[in-house]
Parts: C-alpha cells; sequence; structure tokens
C-alpha cells in the first residue's frame, strides 16, 4: 500500500482502527513485530505456544532463493528499498540464531520452514507437513 493509498482509504477511517506497533499483544500469543520497508508500515507476528514459536512474516521475503542468498538485493516491490534490506537481514538473522519457525507468503508449498545461516545469506529449509 503507498502512501496515496492509505491516505484515501485508511486515514479517513482511523477511528475506527486500532493501530499496533512494535511489540504489542494483539490476542494472547500473538506479538507485533515491525518490519518495515516493504510497505509502510508494514508488520509481521510473532505467534508464541511456549515451546513452539513461529513468525508470520508478511513479505518482508519476496522469493525462498534470491531473497534470502542476497538479503540486500532490491526488490522491485518494496517501497522502501534499504529499509526493506535491512529489515531481511535483521530478521532472517533473527529466525536463523533462534531456529524459528517461519510462516511466508512466498515461500513454497507447504509455506512454513527454518531459515539456515549459509555464507553471506540464508537458505530456505522447507518443513515437512506433518510439522509436528
Amino acid at each position: 500500500m503507498n502512501d496515496e493509498t492509505f491516505e484515501a482509504k485508511v486515514r479517513p477511517l482511523a477511528d475506527r482502527f486500532t493501530f499496533v506497533k512494535e511489540g504489542d499483544t494483539v490476542a494472547t500469543g500473538i506479538t507485533a513485530m515491525e518490519t518495515f520497508g516493504h510497505t509502510p508500515g508494514h508488520m509481521s507476528f510473532l505467534l508464541d505456544g511456549g515451546a513452539q514459536r513461529m513468525l508470520v512474516n508478511g513479505d518482508v521475503v519476496n522469493h525462498y532463493v534470491w531473497s534470502m542468498q542476497h538479503p540486500d538485493w532490491e526488490v522491485l516491490y518494496d517501497s522502501d528499498k534499504a529499509a526493506a534490506a535491512e529489515t531481511r537481514k535483521r530478521v532472517l538473522g533473527m529466525l536463523a540464531e533462534d531456529r524459528m519457525a517461519m510462516q511466508g507468503y512466498h515461500m513454497p508449498a507447504p509455506g512454513v520452514g527454518f531459515v539456515e545461516a549459509r555464507d553471506d545469506g540464508f537458505r530456505w529449509v522447507p518443513s515437512t507437513y506433518q510439522f509436528m
């Protein structure tokens, strides 16, 4: 969503929304995470079930190969390319270090997996359908 669309479609209804910011709990076990860059205000959500955690990352990663192997590469659809690249590096680094599961809209089926650090970038490791 670009700024013009936000101002035309969202801002007039702002009194009907509850906007979330970094660290807000939106429901029990679901925490908001600012992942700006792809779009203004882009958010991801950390699902915390105690022993298991997963990040629902929206459009932080645009392709399971080149966005991970080269997180600093620009992506055509990122509104703030520098912020998006920095966000990718930060989020992918966190996921790899914590070995936390990730759900990604642009990941191959089943769309859930893990991130491993590799050379100067990262690698997508898909989960099997039997996630447990």
